[in-house]
């Protein structure tokens, strides 16, 4: 690692963070994370950080008109930290700064964030997201307008939009969960912190020279890609998300019925099978409303309907291979191959395999279905 990296662990150290057997290092493709340097034991502590140490809304920048444009529910903790930020970098002269530069010496450049967050990529690049990615990326981008528009209003000279987007996405990227009397009534997604030097964390191998990782929750790989701009290998969470071919299929009264009941959106296939949710939505789409509502209610197993349900599945697996392989031969014909587009390659590719391997289990189960969802359809 460079001398940065190495000045900041003995900075820290120095404020009282305690780093056993851990090391920062680089990884191809990955970015910073953290290995071991020697055999690690089952129960050994790795890290401490003191609370003082963490960045939350009790130890932020106390600039009251944020304080009070939060309380006002103007803007959300994660567009207070990320103004804070801002307004740290820009004041050299503060108590902490010393620290905190050396702590920002070590965080990602604006260039590794443009490169990284699918919220950053040029619209061409984002339209290849998956589905599920798309919608989160859209999602971010309505919160951080809504914060940034809080933020610009009590700090229209020192909040510029570049600079708050960066910290914006830094502080969706680093902070750990983490509760305070100042923050335990507020939504979940508002109980954060950031860490120093445990922030190098990435989502466990034990042997020395080897990469030490921290779960990052049960989340779907679409999921991560759009939120921390990563695809792992293998993840036990990840699942093939169906809202996109389910939806646009269903009309305004069965929507109406599936809202009603609880079951409208969030579809999935999870180890080749679907969710609960998803039987519910395609028994609505291929059978009688009043079986549908008796499968709902608990009072009708669904056995008997299996086939067809199954048969349904197999011809949208279909149309969603089709569609990944369009995105695939967009991919595959760009000649510059960036960093973005071989993430988006490879997470399409692990969800060509996942439809593959769904496909082949339920249209064996589905195989005599086909031609009863027929007359189930036109009877509906």
């Amino acid at each position: 690692m460079d001398n940065q990296h190495d000045i900041f662990a003995q900075c820290a150290q120095t404020q009282g963070i305690q780093i056993n057997k851990i090391a920062p290092a680089r990884f191809a493709g990955r970015g910073t994370g953290i290995v071991c340097t020697s055999a690690i034991k089952a129960g050994e502590q790795l890290g401490f950080v003191p609370t003082a140490l963490l960045i939350t809304t009790s130890t932020a920048h106390e600039d009251a008109r944020l304080q009070e444009t939060l309380i006002a529910g103007k803007i959300s903790v994660h567009g207070l930290l990320a103004a804070s930020l801002c307004l740290q970098n820009g004041r050299a002269h503060a108590p902490s700064s010393s620290w905190l530069q050396t702590w920002r010496a070590v965080w990602p450049s604006k260039e590794d964030m443009t490169q990284a967050m699918p919220l950053l990529w040029p619209p061409a690049l984002r339209r290849l997201l998956p589905p599920l990615s798309q919608e989160i990326v859209r999602e971010q981008r309505r919160k951080l307008d809504r914060d940034f528009a809080a933020a610009v209003i009590v700090l229209p000279n020192e909040v510029g939009r570049d600079d708050y987007e960066y910290h914006w996405l830094l502080v969706n990227t680093r902070t750990f969960y983490h509760v305070t009397d100042r923050t335990r009534d507020l939504p979940a997604a508002d109980r954060m912190a950031l860490c120093p030097y445990l922030d190098y964390f990435n989502h466990a191998d034990t042997e020395p020279d080897q990469e030490v990782c921290i779960s990052y929750g049960p989340h779907t790989s679409d999921f991560l890609l759009a939120e921390y701009g990563f695809v792992p290998d293998k993840n036990e969470w990840d699942d093939l998300r169906l809202d996109h071919l389910i939806l646009p299929r269903v009309s305004d009264q069965q929507r109406a019925r599936l809202e009603s009941a609880g079951y409208l959106g969030d579809y999935a296939l999870v180890r080749r099978s679907p969710c609960h949710r998803t039987e519910v939505a395609l028994r609505l789409l291929v059978g009688p409303v009043g079986a549908w509502q008796q499968f709902v209610d608990g009072q009708r197993s669904g056995v008997d309907d299996e086939k067809i349900v199954n048969a349904c599945l197999a011809d949208l697996l279909k149309i969603f291979k089709e569609e990944v392989d369009t995105v695939m031969k967009v991919l595959t014909s760009l000649e510059q191959r960036t960093p973005q587009e071989l993430l988006l390659q490879r997470r399409w590719t692990q969800i060509h395999l996942s439809i593959d391997n769904a496909a082949r289990t339920v249209t064996a189960d589905g195989a005599d279905g086909a031609e009863d969802r027929q007359d189930l359809i036109a009877g509906n």
